[in-house]
């Protein structure tokens, strides 16, 4: 049974039952064979070619298919419509953060790009702001 949690998502194709995975590792394969934040292009851009299309379902199918060892061979499983909404499907259930599950079960990150630390609690701590370490500040000296 396909684990949404880990972006897996189940499809059948001639009988057989394949899932497709998107977890971490996943991911960073496709940025290697495909170019960084490859994924992240497609989804705000819309744009990838068939081929790039055909090795990124190759690379989510492999994870729990090394049998299919080529693209031919995984392109050759579903039709590109069908492929096109597995993948969607599967990418969106890596990041649940885009349909809003993380924030209503407290795993999303609470503080805003940018602003990490001990100094962006602070009023007028903004991304503009210098920050300064514990050990540069200058100590009054006593006479």
């Amino acid at each position: 049974m396909a684990n949404p949690h880990l972006g897996e998502v189940e499809f059948e194709s001639g009988g057989v039952r394949y899932t497709l995975r998107f977890d971490i590792n996943t991911i960073c394969e496709v940025d290697e064979a495909l170019g960084d934040d490859f994924i992240d292009r497609v989804m705000s851009q819309n744009k990838a070619s068939r081929r790039q299309m055909r090795t990124l379902f190759w690379i989510a199918l492999r994870q729990n298919h090394p049998e299919i060892d080529n693209e031919t061979k995984a392109g050759a499983l579903v039709n590109f419509g069908q492929m096109m909404a597995l993948l969607a499907k599967a990418i969106l259930a890596s990041q649940p953060e885009a349909d809003g599950s993380a924030a209503a079960n407290g795993t999303a990150n609470p503080l805003p790009a940018g602003r990490t630390g001990p100094e962006s609690g602070k009023p007028g701590a903004g991304a503009d702001s210098t920050p300064t370490r514990s050990g540069d500040k200058r100590r009054a000296q006593s006479n």
